[in-house]
Parts: structure tokens; sequence; C-alpha cells
């Protein structure tokens, strides 16, 4: 499961920017998670607990931003969400279609506690 490795990291990095800016605790961390980025949102959840026992985000709440990726036709120029790959075009049902976001895996925001 890759999340735990994703969710270990992200602690470390809330972890260091929370130490640096001399908090006492982390209460909430948002991430935004593109719907193609291959990560299952409740297992970084999950993981994401596990994570950060222990460490200054013990009790802070993980908030997942859905993004969604976009698909633009090069034929027909029609713009639509995209679930899955690979993607036709609903409009003119053509595969030459160019995607747009949905890959993303960021962190938004830290809150703490000073």
């Amino acid at each position: 499961m890759h999340e735990m490795s994703l969710a270990m990291q992200l602690i470390e990095i809330v972890t260091a920017r929370a130490q640096a800016a001399d908090a006492r605790a982390v209460s909430r961390v948002e991430v935004e998670l593109g719907n193609l980025a291959g990560v299952m949102a409740e297992a970084l959840e999950f993981c994401f607990a596990a994570a950060a026992k222990g460490s200054l985000a013990a009790r802070a709440e993980l908030v997942i931003i859905p993004i969604t990726a976009q698909g633009h036709c090069r034929q027909c120029a029609a713009r639509f969400p995209v679930a899955g790959l690979p993607a036709d075009c609903p409009a003119c049902g053509k595969w030459d279609v160019e995607i747009q976001g949905g890959q993303e895996l960021r962190l938004a925001a830290i809150h703490i506690e000073d």
C-alpha cells in the first residue's frame, strides 16, 4: 500500500513546517488529490492517522480536496470531466483528448496551534 509511504512523507513535511513555526500542534492538514493520482482517499486517511501518532499532527484532521481531471477534445474543442483513462470525447466520440489536471497530490494548507 503506497498510501502509507505517502502519509509518512506528508507527516514529515507537516512536522518540519510546524516545528519551524514553533507550533504546539497541527490541527488540520489540507491535501489536494486528483482523481487520476492513483491514490485511494480512504486509504490515505487511514494511513495518515496511523503515521501521525506521536507527532505534532497526532490529532490533526486530514481534509482531502478532490480535484477532477478535465478533458479537452482536440477535434471539436469540447471540455468535460474525465473519470478515468483512456478518455474519449463525449461530444464527438474521438479519442484525441488532452488531459488537464487530475494527477495532483499536493499539500495545500497546514493549520497549526501556537
